[in-house]
């Protein structure tokens, strides 16, 4: 009789199995305990667990007044470069502005995060915008020391704007992390088009910058009611400042 036929056939190993993600607030509940300022600078995983619990409203209201707080205090900077009534309108601008783009582009953030899968309801949703928006005002805050320099330096706005638009940019796109930190938390699948939206808010922004202007400098109205699209403001400025033609 052959030995080998009488071996048992081998046993093929265990699978191993993923081990679902849990958020920070799962790991250590403590995390929860936190300020909402600590967590939206260190956990904002954590920041948007309290969106289930019975601390979801004092949360949105919170992540609200940072951002008001943050793009008010970046306004007096701007502001600072005219003086005068800009010392109050370039804040409320700057304001006003912020949280109407963010009313603006909030149903189609809501499209696009229910088509990721996400098990979100709307106030996960204002959550995730309310923290960009807060994480964006407070990265502007920290760069405000350094803009002002620069404001206080600068003759032309052709040459400013730039400066302030770009500092605007890297704080939006390093607060992009809340949005990834939302689909991760509430399970949404890859490929959220959360790139696209990111592109639809840049857009909408740099619209009502001009829609609203002037923000950076002085002008007889408070509001200038001529409609432009941004690229034809930008030229006509950069055009006024090298005295190639008159802008408005």
């Amino acid at each position: 009789m052959n030995d080998a036929q009488a071996l048992p056939p081998p046993v093929p190993p265990p699978v191993p199995q993923s081990v679902p993600q849990s958020s920070p607030a799962e790991d250590d509940p403590r995390e929860l305990e936190r300020p909402i300022l600590d967590q939206l600078l260190r956990s904002p995983s954590a920041l948007l667990a309290r969106l289930d619990g019975p601390q979801a409203t004092s949360a949105l209201m919170s992540l609200a007044m940072l951002a008001f707080v943050g793009f008010a205090l970046y306004g007096l900077v701007v502001g600072s470069f005219s003086g005068g009534v800009q010392w109050w309108a370039a804040p409320a601008k700057i304001v006003l502005g912020s949280f109407l783009c963010g009313a603006i582009c909030f149903p189609s953030l809501f499209i696009f995060v229910s088509q990721s899968g996400a098990q979100t309801r709307a106030r996960h949703v204002l959550g995730m915008l309310l923290g960009v928006l807060a994480s964006t005002a407070l990265l502007l805050a920290g760069f405000a020391p350094v803009a002002w320099i620069f404001t206080q330096s600068s003759t032309t706005v052709s040459l400013l704007a730039p400066l302030h638009y770009l500092v605007w940019f890297v704080s939006l796109i390093a607060s992009v992390r809340f949005l990834k930190a939302g689909l991760q938390l509430w399970k949404a699948r890859r490929g959220a088009l959360t790139g696209l939206w990111i592109t639809v808010f840049v857009l909408c922004c740099l619209q009502m910058s001009v829609t609203l202007r002037p923000i950076l400098g002085s002008a007889e109205r408070v509001f200038d009611p001529q409609r432009k699209f941004f690229l034809l403001h930008w030229g006509q400025t950069v055009a006024k400042d090298l005295g190639l033609e008159e802008g408005r």
